[in-house]
């Protein structure tokens, strides 16, 4: 299994603005909050789901979303089915509760009532292009606030990500760990025009990226296929061959894995200047190999 990641530049924010954008995959979610308030913003280590919070001031009216990739779920009538059920499970008894749609929400309407008045709650529920959402209003003591909530949902823009947004994506994903999606949004960029240029230093980390996202959940002959690919375009990067032995390794092909690593030895001087090329001695694609002859001669010549 490959598990090292050899490049430790190229470091992005998905999350662009707080007034802006989040990428998730081939889809762009776009938030339009200008004169809001941040309370809190977050995103789970896994990259796959984002929390925002803000305030609108002088209104009252608090506005929360919840964004996930998920391409498991594909209408918002079934994504409120599914999440609006748990959020039922709360413990505050909801009064009032309406379920309907507007535009391409699936709504679910409610009241609460406390000491303090009654708090005029929406759920919205959206799935569109791998995007999960939920975004959830409410406000206090206010008639004129509440019929604000639901045309605030007209905030919210879903629009196409950029073949670079997506590269950025994948990346994310892949460091953080959910190697599937990063799969599935990398090989999207691979599709679109944008991806050309492989001796630019994006694309080959993308394309690591990639190939490392296949190995580190066993697709050994997917990960072969990205690097072998890789090399057809630019024969003489030493990374693309490094990875190349891992998969081969990881098939237990040990005579293209030590041919590959021979070749990383051999085009080790152009490797980029900021990145790092790991030794082998220290990577588990090459446990097999350590009482190998030919490997620990390998290792030795490898730099330090």
């Amino acid at each position: 299994m490959i598990k090292i990641l050899v490049f430790t530049f190229f470091c992005m924010s998905v999350m662009a603005s707080y007034a802006g954008t989040l990428l998730l995959g081939e889809k762009r979610l776009d938030l339009d909050l200008n004169g809001f308030e941040l309370n809190e913003s977050r995103v789970a280590k896994n990259r796959k789901t984002y929390y925002t919070a803000a305030k609108l001031p002088g209104t009252g009216i608090n506005f929360s979303i919840t964004a996930e990739y998920n391409h498991q779920i594909l209408d918002s009538a079934m994504l409120r089915e599914q999440w609006w059920n748990i959020d039922k499970k709360n413990p505050l008894f909801k009064t009032f509760i309406r379920n309907y749609g507007y535009g391409k929400f699936a709504v679910a309407e409610w009241d609460i009532d406390t000491p303090d008045g009654t708090y005029k709650h929406i759920n919205a529920y959206r799935a569109e292009g791998g995007i999960c959402m939920d975004a959830h209003l409410y406000c206090v003591n206010s008639p004129i606030a509440a019929g604000q909530l639901l045309p605030m949902l007209n905030l919210i823009k879903i629009n196409d990500s950029t073949p670079d947004e997506m590269l950025e994506y994948g990346v994310e994903l892949y460091r953080g760990k959910s190697y599937q999606e990063a799969v599935e949004c990398l090989q999207k960029w691979m599709q679109s025009d944008q991806c050309s240029n492989f001796k630019d230093s994006k694309h080959r980390m993308a394309i690591i990226a990639l190939g490392i996202a296949y190995g580190s959940y066993g697709r050994h002959k997917d990960a072969q296929k990205v690097f072998a690919d890789a090399l057809l375009r630019d024969p003489e990067y030493p990374l693309f061959h490094y990875n190349l032995a891992g998969a081969c390794a990881g098939q237990r092909d040990f005579t293209k894995a030590l041919e590959h690593l021979r070749l990383t030895l051999k085009f080790r001087d152009n490797l980029e200047t900021y990145a790092q090329l790991p030794n082998p001695v220290n990577d588990p694609s090459f446990e097999e190999l350590a009482n190998n002859t030919e490997f620990k001669a390998l290792c030795k010549e490898w730099p330090q």
